[in-house]
């Protein structure tokens, strides 16, 4: 059986954006899922090299249709961490 990983997404947010790393990947067994909008926050906060680290699978939103979120459905995480959010990224997660 695989072992199961961590599901980070990091949304435009970048506010504790550096904490939230740091705490999140000391796990190395951690999927970190990117929007367009949580690239520019890592370019501008140079987490680049920081989340590209072994252990750590990165995956970026490249369609607009989000392909990547099926892979939440896999029973592959025990857990998926939103961190930081900006308030527009609960709000949509409040209205489904």
């Amino acid at each position: 059986m695989n072992e199961k990983r961590i599901a980070w997404a990091i949304t435009g947010a970048g506010h504790t954006l550096v904490e939230c790393s740091e705490r999140l990947l000391k796990y190395k067994k951690v999927d970190v899922f990117l929007s367009k909008a949580a690239e520019e926050v890592t370019r501008m906060y140079n987490l680049q090299d920081r989340i590209q680290v072994e252990g750590v699978r990165v995956y970026r939103e490249r369609q607009a249709s989000s392909p990547l979120v099926v892979r939440l459905f896999g029973g592959n995480y025990n857990v998926l961490v939103v961190a930081p959010a900006t308030s527009n990224s609960v709000a949509k997660f409040v209205c489904g």
